[in-house]
C-alpha cells in the first residue's frame, strides 16, 4: 500500500517546477545546472555538449517561480552560474528522483503503456514526441535537444510516421 511521503513546501514547489521544466524542454537530468533564468533561452550542458536551447513558453512560470524561491532562500538574485534547483544555501539539488517516483506512484503513472517504468528522462521523450507531433522538423528537434539526427530517427520515427499519415493518404478520409 502506498503511503504518502512528506515534502517541505519548497521541495514540493521545486519538484513541481522540475516536472514542468523537464516536460516543456527536453533536458537531460545532467543539464540542470546552469541555465539562464531570465529569458526563454536556456544555456544547457550535459554529455559533453553545451549550447542554447529554446523551451516551450509553458516553462516560463516555473522558471520565474524558481528565480523567486532562490531569492527568498539564498537572499540574493541568482547569478548565471548558480543552479536552477538550489537548496537554501544555493547549492545544487542533485536529484528529484524519489519525489518524482512518489508523484508517479500517487497518480498511478509509474509505468507506460508498454510496462516500462517512467523516470524523469521520460519527460524528455514526451517533449521530443510532442515537438514531432506538432510538426517540428527532426533536424530542429535534434538541434534543440542537443542530440543527433540518427538518435531522433532511430527512437522517434514511429512518432513522425504517425504524424504524416494524412499526407501519406491524400484525399482519403474513410475506408
Amino acid at each position: 500500500m502506498w503511503s504518502p511521503f512528506v515534502l517541505s513546501k519548497q521541495t514540493e514547489s521545486q519538484l513541481a517546477d522540475f516536472t514542468q521544466l523537464f516536460f516543456g524542454q527536453a533536458l537531460r537530468e545532467t543539464k540542470k545546472k546552469p541555465i539562464g533564468q531570465q529569458d526563454v533561452r536556456l544555456q544547457v550542458r550535459g554529455k559533453g555538449k553545451h549550447g542554447t536551447s529554446i523551451p516551450l513558453l509553458d516553462v516560463i512560470p516555473a522558471l520565474s517561480m524558481l528565480w523567486d524561491m532562490f531569492e527568498e532562500e539564498v537572499g540574493r538574485e541568482p547569478h548565471d552560474d548558480d543552479p536552477v534547483f538550489a537548496d537554501a544555501e544555493g547549492k545544487l539539488i542533485l536529484s528529484f528522483k524519489k519525489g518524482f517516483n512518489e508523484l508517479l506512484k500517487a497518480a498511478g503513472l509509474e509505468y507506460d503503456y508498454r510496462g516500462v517504468r517512467r523516470t524523469p528522462y521520460s519527460l524528455r521523450h514526451h517533449y521530443i514526441s510532442k515537438m514531432l507531433i506538432n510538426g517540428a522538423s527532426i533536424y530542429d528537434v535534434a538541434l534543440n535537444t542537443r542530440t543527433s539526427l540518427q538518435m531522433i530517427e532511430q527512437h522517434y520515427a514511429h512518432v513522425a510516421t504517425e504524424h504524416i499519415k494524412d499526407r501519406l493518404r491524400p484525399g482519403q478520409t474513410e475506408w
